[in-house]
């Protein structure tokens, strides 16, 4: 016993020696003194500089713990003077008693502020590959370890506020992990481990930028032999921008080995970024039991179905939804995805009009090199339908089959034996149309081309508004460029045919065939190459139920750029039996279009075409007018003027040659230049029928105003023959302008009647109210021609001379009379009037002058050599007051009135004998309405002529006396009036001579007395002339005035009575036989 107690003793010593010792020495130990050699040997170790810059603590009992304060390690050599890690403070401890019993138990794990470096350069050389030196040698097997590690438990981990620079310089990648903080919970072998994780992620480059924030929470299982782990309630949350993805929400379980994950309930929810959509946010949700061999990198999605949700779009309440189903394969290692059965399903609410829906459907099996970004879609189809999409109606479908190749990185998609055919029903504008189209598209994402070799398009339209139905058949070679707006169809072959509403129940077809098609909708260019366009429309609106055209040649027109030219050769036009045929060219299209031609037509019946089209012509007085028409002609058009120059018209019998331009078509304005042969008008007019005719109204309007403010014409027109209301005319030339109301036509002139025309005419319509400006000149007319022409008589007859100057204003017969003003000169020329009641007056009178007898000819017409006057037209009264005719045996003068308005004139003639020594005439007045004129001797009239002459003979003489006395008297009285005035002027002179004397000695003192003294002398001689002139009146007043005035008034009234007895006898013997 004693020797077991010593033993004791001795061991109870030891112990607490060592316990001692060991405390001792923790309490003496101080870790800061050894950081150089810390430093040292990893310096050693890494060749790189540990900075130990806080205080190191160490702890034993009841726990070893280690604190480190801040410490950084040093970048790689080339990489910098950056710090590779840098850490603010670090924590660790290990409980020291379950180590006795080898269990590892290590208390919760922290750091602080840790920062890491990671760079990679374009030599894919990298900052911590010499961390990995010795990692892969093989160790010696430790029990003691393995047995601790079989009983670890870790309370937790706990990092905070760290931060990772990740740079790649290949890649051009600067990626920086911020605000980084993990924390878990206790970890032990074959237990659930509870993990949540936070930071945010920044991409300064490549751009564009990226910002992430985001946290993830799961639950780690792992097995004992850490060959299973299970991550059960995986949720992950994360925020972006810079990316097409806003927000993620992932969740799932996830439970495998390192060779084969399987995922369970995923979900994987998504939000679109503004910057994916100009407008709208798109939402996917993504759901699927999933398998991922990790040996094989294969992930498998059973029953993947995605469902995703646009909304905001411009319509607020528009919403399009899609759901992707199909067994999904992705093969990681040769980054292949495969979709089996693919069935895509998408819908939507007003996306395209208001109340509208659509549907899509997608199905085929979908494959995807992710590598090579090419996507596959064997015997792809694709149904569309949209119901309601126009104004709350029509009804739109679209099935697209073929197979489907495209190379997502260069953008290219090519379907084979490509199939599509598209609806559109129930609509009230469009009615139902449908098109089909096949060929092999190939498209060119990048700059938005196609083409489709062997295209052929069909497309058929019923019940079209105002078409009916519509059938169009294209074929060729397409290429297209749709950012550009560019589409060419080479070899193309375009049939259409249109029958309906449009055309009245007529159909037309037309086919369009060329070796080039090119259309650039964005530069407004249209080219066609070696084209070659037939159309026929038969029936319903064409008149006569007719019309073909054809054409060919080329076309190259650009509307941006204001180029373009076309040539179009044997055009035909033919239709109801008038066939035009030509050519014409598009010679420029800047500053404006122009296009020239030249054209020709056969010989066809005019009014024939004009009755097919529907214009009636009036019934002519001859019938086969407008039968034979043959035109050429040479065209300039643009689009506000059409020019026909070298016209050559050949109209029945007038063959009519010149230009005619027209300007402006919204306010046309009409130049011409036109020559006709010759033109009988007649022809043309209805035929007259005296029973039928109606008398015109004198109120009746005469001028279309509106129609002639109107006008615009500036024109020429000369006709060699002219025939007119039986009227032959010729050399009529006419110039003819009118312009903002005013129509002017000067001059105008033709010959007619044996002689000629000249003259002008303006029609002023600027008011309501046309205001008339003639000016006529006739020369040698037969006037006899006219009479005869216009009232089948001659009543007047001779070579007429005309000259007037007329203005009136009015728009009816009656108001156009009334205003009518101006003045006229008439003259006829060795003529005759027809006339029996005046012949039979005129021969009496020369009867009576000549005292001899004409013949019998005489009786019945009155020749004469001259005829004529000077009239004043006012308010449609011409008057004048100098007719003259002179006739081999007398001469007629008057005065009178002609008064248009009332249709009636008073005429009074003078009738006299040649013999100027004759103091006899006979005083003819011609009166009455037109219809019915009277003719009067006025014999009062020449009575008071006869009397007036010999009064007016004896009133002579007696004044002659009169002046005789009074000249007499005047000359005596003169006398005495120059005596008075020369006394008067001598008695003047001698008062100025003695003034003058005194004003020499008195020039200054008696200035004002000598104008004093002037102006009274100048009042005494003109008093003394008015005393003289008075006296003088006064006798001449009573020597001869009162008997002057009676002798003179006494023998006038003896010699008046006496020569009116005498001439009244005297006429009442010679001129009785004339009442």
């Amino acid at each position: 016993m004693n020797s077991l107690g010593k033993i004791f003793f001795g061991l109870s010593t030891l112990l607490v020696l060592v316990v001692a010792a060991v405390a001792f020495f923790v309490a003496t130990f101080d870790a800061n003194r050894y950081k150089t050699q810390i430093s040292q040997l990893v310096k050693k170790n890494t060749g790189r500089d540990l900075q130990l810059n806080g205080d190191i603590s160490l702890s034993v009992y009841p726990n070893i713990a280690l604190n480190l304060g801040s410490a950084s390690l040093s970048n790689a050599t080339g990489f910098g003077d950056t710090p590779f890690a840098q850490v603010k403070s670090a924590k660790v401890g290990v409980q020291l008693m379950p180590l006795l019993k080898k269990t590892l138990v290590i208390e919760k794990v922290y750091l602080d502020g840790l920062q890491l470096d990671l760079h990679k350069k374009v030599d894919a050389s990298n900052n911590w590959d010499s961390f990995s030196a010795g990692v892969n040698k093989p160790k010696k097997k430790n029990q003691f370890s393995e047995d601790l590690l079989k009983n670890l438990s870790i309370a937790g981990a706990e990092l905070s506020n760290a931060h990772i620079h990740w740079r790649d310089d290949a890649a051009k990648q600067d990626i920086q992990i911020s605000s980084l903080n993990l924390s878990t919970g206790v970890f032990r072998a074959g237990k659930p481990i509870q993990i949540t994780l936070d930071g945010h992620l920044q991409q300064k480059s490549p751009t564009p930028l990226i910002s992430v924030s985001g946290d993830l929470s799961t639950t780690l299982t792992l097995s004992q032999q850490n060959s299973h782990f299970n991550l059960a309630g995986t949720q992950l949350n994360a925020t972006a921008v810079g990316l097409p993805v806003s927000k993620l929400s992932l969740s799932g379980d996830i439970d495998g080995t390192t060779k084969l994950l399987n995922i369970g309930n995923l979900k994987l929810h998504i939000i679109s970024d503004k910057s994916l959509l100009k407008k709208g946010q798109l939402q996917a949700n993504l759901a699927g039991k999933s398998t991922l061999n990790i040996e094989q990198q294969r992930l498998h999605i059973a029953g993947m179905s995605l469902q995703t949700t646009l909304t905001g779009l411009p319509q607020a309440s528009t919403a399009i939804k899609a759901n992707i189903t199909g067994d999904t394969t992705l093969n990681l290692k040769s980054k292949q995805l495969h979709i089996a059965a693919m069935s895509l399903n998408a819908e939507s609410q007003q996306a395209i009009a208001s109340n509208s829906n659509a549907s899509a459907k997608l199905q085929g099996d979908s494959y995807f090199d992710l590598d090579k970004q090419v996507l596959t879609i064997k015997a792809m189809k694709l149904n569309a339908s949209a119901a309601r999409i126009l104004d709350g109606a029509g009804n739109a479908t679209a099935d697209i089959k073929g197979n489907l190749h495209a190379n997502l990185k260069d953008l290219l998609v090519n379907i084979a034996d490509m199939t599509l055919n598209t609806r559109l029903t129930n609509s009230p504008k469009t009615g139902d149309i449908g098109a089909k189209v096949s060929g092999n598209l190939r498209a060119n994402l990048n700059d938005l081309s196609f083409d489709m070799q062997t295209m052929k398009l069909l497309a058929e339209a019923k019940n079209y508004p105002q078409v009916g139905k519509l059938k169009a058949q294209i074929t060729g070679d397409l290429q297209a460029k749709v950012a550009q707006q560019q589409f060419v169809l080479n070899n193309s072959k375009i049939n259409t045919s249109l029958q309906g509403e449009a055309l009245s129940g007529g159909n037309l077809s037309a086919q369009l065939n060329s070796k080039n098609l090119t259309a650039n909708i964005k530069n407004q260019h249209l080219k066609l190459i070696a084209m070659k366009l037939n159309a026929n429309i038969n029936g319903g609106i064409i008149p006569g139920g007719k019309l073909h055209h054809s054409s060919q040649g080329n076309i190259d027109v650009n509307l941006t750029n204001n180029k373009g030219s076309a040539q179009l050769n044997h055009i035909v036009v033919d239709m109801a039996g008038a066939k035009l045929t030509g050519n014409a060219k598009l010679t420029r299209l800047s500053p404006q279009a122009s296009v020239t031609g030249t054209f020709k037509t056969n010989q066809f019946n005019l009014k024939q075409v004009l009755t097919t089209l529907g214009i009636k012509l009036p019934v002519t007085s001859k019938a086969d007018v407008f039968g034979k028409t043959q035109a050429n002609f040479n065209l300039v058009a643009t689009p506000n003027s059409v020019n026909i120059r070298g016209l050559k018209l050949h109209l029945d019998q007038s063959n009519i040659t010149g230009d005619v331009t027209v300007h402006n078509f919204k306010a046309p304005a009409l130049k011409t230049k036109l020559k006709i042969n010759q033109l009988v008008v007649d022809d043309y007019l209805a035929p007259v029928d005296a029973k039928t005719a109606q008398k015109t109204n004198p109120n009746d309007k005469l001028l279309p105003v509106k129609l002639l403010k109107s006008l615009n014409i500036d024109g020429t027109i000369d006709v060699g023959k002219l025939r007119f209301d039986d009227i032959n005319l010729t050399q009529v030339h006419a110039n003819i302008k009118a312009k903002q109301g005013i129509i002017d036509a000067k001059p105008l002139s033709f010959n007619a009647f044996k002689g000629h025309y000249n003259g002008n005419l303006k029609i002023n319509v600027t008011t309501n109210t046309p205001v008339i400006t003639m000016n006529h000149k006739i020369q040698k007319v037969r006037s006899e021609s006219i009479l005869m022409q216009f009232f089948q008589d001659r009543y007047v007859s001779g070579g007429v001379f005309l000259n007037t100057h007329l203005t009136t204003r009015g728009n009816t017969i009656a108001t156009l009379k009334q205003n009518l003003n101006g003045k006229a000169n008439i003259e006829f020329q060795k003529g005759t009037i027809r006339d029996s009641n005046l012949a039979k007056k005129v021969t009496l009178a020369i009867n009576l002058f000549e005292k001899k007898k004409t013949n019998a000819k005489g009786e019945k017409v009155v020749t004469f050599t001259k005829l004529g006057g000077d009239w004043k037209v006012n308010k449609g009264v011409f008057s004048t007051n100098n007719i003259q005719l002179l006739a081999p045996h007398f001469l007629i003068n008057g005065t009178g009135d002609i008064n248009i308005v009332k249709n009636a004139l008073d005429l009074r003639l003078r009738l006299r004998s040649k013999n100027k020594e004759s103091k006899y005439f006979a005083p003819l007045r011609i009166y009455g309405p037109f219809d019915k004129l009277k003719y009067e001797i006025e014999l009062d009239v020449l009575a008071k002529s006869l009397l007036k002459g010999d009064l007016d003979k004896k009133k002579a003489e007696l004044k002659q006396k009169l002046l005789d006395a009074k000249a007499k008297a005047i000359q005596q009285l003169e006398a005495r009036k120059k005596a008075e005035l020369q006394k008067l002027q001598a008695k003047r002179e001698q008062a100025q001579q003695r003034l003058k004397a005194e004003q020499d000695k008195l020039k200054q003192r008696l200035k004002n007395e000598q104008d004093k003294a002037q102006k009274l002398l100048q009042d005494r001689l003109k008093a003394e002339q008015d005393k003289l002139q008075n006296k003088l009146n006064e006798t001449l007043k009573n020597t001869l005035g009162d008997k002057a005035k009676e002798a003179t008034d006494n023998a006038t009234e003896e010699v008046k009575k006496k020569l009116e007895d005498e001439v009244k006898n005297k006429l009442k013997d010679a001129f009785g036989g004339l009442f």
